[in-house]
Order: structure tokens, then sequence, then C-alpha cells
């Protein structure tokens, strides 16, 4: 019997030498003042490396601690170790957890606070020696760092993300204003750890290329934290609110010194590696806002009764589009957000690409399943209408003041990526949008604000992809083709509401129909009749300035 010839193992299977472009390359040796290690790693690094690359780098699960709101349910201290007898609380916790106002303000508060850390990273003040007197006041970074450029751009972010933190107190207090106090669990002291203090060293340090000193952009960010919370019965807990009785327990719930230990990117060999996962830092936390605004417009929707209340179910119903408007909004600013990636060198966003994909719309979990969900909030189908909904939609005299049509029809509305076939279902939304009433117009706005909530995602990661072709090029190589190709394929996904799109355009067909038999002129004329009167004075007045002779005729 012939013997088959014997196989020659695989080359991965000896233990081959590092290849000869990165063999000098890993026994470089590191800065002396620093000693990190090389800038790659060593192959154990990075074979070790967590599942979801992305989200261990910008250490989301510290993040996760404190966005839980664990110092208020429990009274172990962070960081603690995932075992089950740590993690049950103790007796003297509340049982019943945080309030749902608070837990939705969190994420935005802490990223108030990682925007301040890099504010501070800015102005090259070392944030190991905040907590470490032994460390070094400052930490220089590259010379072609152009400060004044991000802090320009972080000051604007700052003003935004005030802004929409009022915005979302506003929301959760419009109904009951006076209760703020069992809401937020306020305090009445403000923040002894947050960066956020006045008279803090860090805010005295001199930087020799700012053109604005740090106690400036303190003082700036004071002002803006001053006029968001001017009317309201408490402060936010940060820079000295002396005027306010109550604050925000920002110390137990944003926890910064946990976040400034623990929750930061500061082992990298590169500076710059600091400063691109806050930015990620800081997209997450909205992100999670975003999330648990849907949440609470889920429970909202479940909350609605199959029987229209005058007061209660427009009021509710303001409040669900309001949700989701805010999250438009949030999107919008993520848009400025990430630009700020720009103003990063190639050789710096080179550096960490073992580790990560060129841009972060595509490794972050939480993104893509905040991107899928928007696409699937219509239907809106509340827990009370649920046994009632039919798998197609009936064809039935509809009213459209009638709240049990309107949520029959609010339970067929969906997207897709071809247009709506049910001329029926067209026709009902046309005389939702022309109907002011009190129902329909509340439904509107409702239909409305989840339509500008899924165009306002599409923006975003049209400006993402725009923004990593900027810093990596388009090519289709490498994970700079995956990168430019998933951001791609996001924002030209098919998928939409046709059937609201069909209903407008052919609404304003027939109100364009009915404008032009009430007025023939008025249609494409309108500046031509307005300019009558005035092309008539004008020819009158150059007649008076011509010659006799020219206005005499000659009869034959």
């Amino acid at each position: 019997m012939r013997q088959l010839p014997r196989r020659r193992p695989p080359s991965w299977t000896k233990a081959s030498p590092v290849p000869t472009p990165l063999a000098p390359a890993l026994s470089r040796k590191t800065h002396p003042s620093s000693q990190r290690p090389p800038p790659w790693g060593t192959i154990q690094e990075l074979g070790s490396l967590h599942r979801n690359a992305y989200a261990s780098y910008i250490r989301l699960p510290e993040l996760e601690k404190t966005w839980g709101l664990w110092a208020l349910r429990s009274a172990t201290p962070m960081p603690f170790d995932p075992l089950p007898h740590v993690l049950t609380p103790v007796a003297s916790a509340s049982p019943e957890g945080p309030p749902a106002a608070l837990y939705r303000l969190v994420p935005a508060m802490s990223s108030f606070e990682m925007s301040m850390r890099l504010a501070l990273d800015f102005y090259e003040v070392n944030l190991a020696s905040i907590d470490n007197a032994s460390a070094p006041p400052s930490r220089s970074h590259r010379s072609y760092v152009q400060h004044q450029t991000r802090l320009d751009s972080l000051l604007r972010n700052i003003g935004s993300q005030l802004h929409m933190l009022r915005t979302i107190i506003d929301i959760d207090t419009d109904d009951n204003p006076n209760n703020v106090v069992d809401q937020y669990v306020l305090t009445t002291t403000s923040s002894q750890e947050s960066l956020g203090q006045p008279k803090a060293w860090w805010w005295s340090h001199t930087h020799p290329s700012a053109l604005t000193t740090p106690h400036s952009f303190m003082q700036r960010l004071q002002a803006q934290v001053q006029s968001q919370f001017a009317d309201l019965p408490f402060g936010l807990g940060v820079f000295g609110c002396s005027s306010k009785s109550h604050h925000l327990p920002y110390d137990v719930a944003v926890a910064p010194a946990f976040l400034r230990q623990y929750a930061t990117e500061n082992e990298a060999a590169f500076d710059e590696d600091h400063f691109f996962a806050m930015v990620h830092q800081i997209c997450e936390a909205w992100c999670c806002v975003m999330e648990r605004q849907l949440d609470a417009a889920q429970d909202d929707i479940d909350s609605l009764s199959t029987t229209f209340h005058a007061g209660d179910t427009p009021r509710v119903l303001r409040r669900i589009a309001r949700r989701y408007r805010f999250c438009g909004h949030v999107w919008e600013y993520m848009i400025d957000h990430v630009t700020m990636l720009t103003e990063m060198d190639m050789a710096d966003y080179h550096s960490f690409r073992l580790q990560l994909h060129g841009a972060s719309g595509g490794q972050s979990v939480r993104m893509r399943q905040l991107r899928r969900r928007i696409f699937h909030l219509l239907p809106l189908i509340p827990a009370a209408f649920q046994a009632y909904v039919t798998p197609v939609y009936p064809v039935t005299a509809f009213n459209p003041t009638e709240w049990t049509d309107l949520l029959h029809l609010l339970a067929h509305v969906r997207c897709s990526d071809a247009p709506e076939t049910n001329d029926e279902l067209v026709h009902n939304l046309q005389q939702v949008y022309a109907n002011h009433d009190l129902a329909p117009s509340s439904v509107m706005g409702v239909i409305q604000a989840v339509q500008t909530l899924e165009n306002a995602v599409r923006r975003f990661y049209f400006g993402h992809q725009y923004m990593a072709i900027m810093v990596l090029g388009g090519g289709n190589t490498g994970s700079d083709g995956l990168t430019v190709k998933m951001l791609e394929r996001t924002w030209k996904d098919p998928r939409r509401y046709f059937g609201c799109e069909q209903a407008k355009t052919q609404l304003s067909d027939v109100m364009d129909a009915l404008h032009l038999q009430r007025d023939r002129l008025a249609k494409g004329k309108l500046m031509q009749s307005l300019m009558g009167e005035a092309k008539a004075r004008r020819a009158t007045a150059k007649g008076l300035t011509q010659c006799p002779n020219m206005k005499m005729t000659t009869v034959a």
C-alpha cells in the first residue's frame, strides 16, 4: 500500500520570529520619562484584548457602573468585583432604587464631567496629579496640536450639552414641578470631587501656547451653568452655585473621582489616544441618554388608553413627541461633536489601528442598536390596544377626530424599503395631516418627530463618513474601506416611512389644485400680480421724462 506524502505543518504552528519590519520597532526603547510599553504592544497583549475592543478601549464597563447609579443601589464602593455576593445590595440600600428622572439625567451629567476633563487635557494638565499629589502637574502634548482650535470647539460643545441637560430636566418636571426634591434626590451640599471647583489649582494652571487661560475658560463654563439653572430651585452641584439651597447629588451620581481614576485612557503610548477615547466616551454617554429617553417614551405610549381624554391624552402625546425631537437634537449635537476628530493628525489616528477601526460608528454596540430601534419606532401600539390590532389595515369609514380610528392607523404605519401600496392608509394619513383638531394634531406631532429623528440619524452617519474620509482617506482596502462602506450603508438605508411621505406629497398636490381653483393668477404669478402696480407707476414716470416730440404720432 503506497503511503501518501506527509504534509508540512502550516507556518503558523511554528514559533516564527517577528517579521522584519516590526522587529526593530518592537525592540525600540520607550521615552525615559514615561516608561510606556511600545505603541502597538506585544503579540500576547493583542491576542488578549477584550472581545469588544472598542468598549474595552474607551473603558465602557466602568462608565456603565456610574450610569447604573450603583452608589444609590448599594453601599458597596466602586470599583467592585462582579461576584454574586457583592452584586447583591446591602440591607441599608434603598430597595426601590433611584428615581427615574435622575436615572435619565446621570449620563448627561457624566458627559459634562468628562468634557471638563477633556478641557484640562487640552490645557496640558496632568490628570493623574489631581488625585495624586506626587505626580507632575503638567503633561506636554505634541507641538503640532492646535490647542486653541480644540478649546473653541469644546466650549461650543459644552454649551450644547448644558442646554440639552436642561431640556431633560424640563421634560421630566413639566407635569410635577413641585416634587423635584424626590425626583432628583437633591442634597444641600455641592460637589467635592468634581473638576468644576472654581478655586481648584488646575484652573490656575498656565499654558504657554493657549490664547485663553484655564481660569478664563472656567469662568465661561461657570456662566453657562448658572444661566441654564437660573430659574430652577436647585443647582447642578458644580461651580459654586451659592444662591441655591439644593443641588443635584453630583458626587453620588457621577462619581467624578472614580471616572478620573478608572474610566480614562491613560495607559496608551500616544497622547492622542486619550483625546480619541474621551470623544467616544461622550458619544456613548449621549447614546445612553437617548436610550433612556426612548424607554420613557415607550412607557408613555403604554400608558395611553383606548379612551381619549381631552386633558391627559394630548399632553402625553406632546411629551412623547418632545422626547423624540430631543433625541433628534442629540444626534445633531453628535454630528458637531465627532468633527473634533478632524483636528487629529493622521499619524496619531493610525497609532491605534491595530485595536480599532478608523471610526466608531460601526463599533459601538449601543449606537447600532439605537439606530435599529429608531427605524422601528412606528407602528405605535399602546399596551391596552395590542389585542385590537389586525394583521391588515381595515378598510372602514375613517374619522380623523376619532381616537380609535387614529390608534388603528398608528398601528399600521411602518418603515419599508418600497412605496406604500395601501391607498386607504395613505389617504387616511392625508386626512390626519389636513385636520387641525386636538387629537389628529397631537398624533401628527408624534409622526413628524419620528421622521425628524430618523432623518437626524442619517445626517449623523453621512457626516461621520466624510469625517472618516477626510482623516483616513476613502480607500477600499483594510479598515479604511470597512469603515467608509459601513457608514455609507447606514445613511443610504432604503427603509423609510414611505406612507407618510406619500401622504404629504399627495396632500400638497391637492392643496395646490384647490388654491389654483380659487385664484388662477396666484399659482406661479404671485410676484407678477404684486409688481403690476409698481411696473405701471414706473412706466408713467418714465414717460414724463421723455421729450414731447417722441410722443407725437404721424397721421397719414
